[in-house]
């Protein structure tokens, strides 16, 4: 299994691609986070095409310790990737928001998000309405690494951003 971080957001033209691979969560921008959001899209889609991944496979058969059962075992690729699994934005509760400020400053172990997102009440159904989710997408991240067996970094620098040409993109 890859043991991976969650990633920082993709750098942006005029930016300089990080001197190390060592996948880490920085603050981003609203502008860095929906890159990331389509960095990430594109990864798990050629994971999709490869065959390694199904869109409509519930995700439990990907990560070791995602719920079988209830609302969360019914969460798909495809809810992830459209904003429809009921993941919250972030972290909520009572330390919820204060825990996910304090993992996204730090390099965090992709599988810690994904422990917490399990921990946390889906705001709906899968499936039955649309919310924004940074942690879908750190979900998302998880799988990457999970299903390639690589770092997420790694990943999306030798199968995203060099079969494009992107030269001067990279993950923070």
């Amino acid at each position: 299994a890859a043991r991976a971080s969650v990633p920082g957001p993709l750098l942006v033209p005029d930016a300089k691609p990080p001197a190390s691979t060592s996948s880490h969560v920085s603050p981003s921008s609203d502008r860095h986070t929906r890159v990331l959001v389509v960095g990430t899209t594109s990864a798990i889609m050629v994971l999709v095409e490869r065959g390694q991944l199904k869109l409509d496979v519930p995700i439990y058969n990907y990560l070791l310790f995602w719920p079988t059962d209830g609302d969360h075992g019914r969460i798909t690729l495809r809810h992830l990737l459209t904003h429809t699994s009921g993941l919250p934005y972030i972290a909520t509760g009572l330390s919820g928001p204060l825990q996910w400020v304090n993992m996204s400053k730090k390099a965090t172990p992709v599988d810690d998000y994904v422990r917490l997102a399990v921990e946390m009440p889906l705001k709906f159904k899968p499936g039955q309405d649309y919310e924004y989710s940074n942690f879908g997408y750190r979900v998302l991240a998880a799988l990457i690494a999970r299903i390639s067996g690589r770092d997420y970094t790694d990943f999306m620098e030798q199968d995203v951003f060099q079969p494009l040409g992107m030269k001067d993109s990279g993950v923070a």
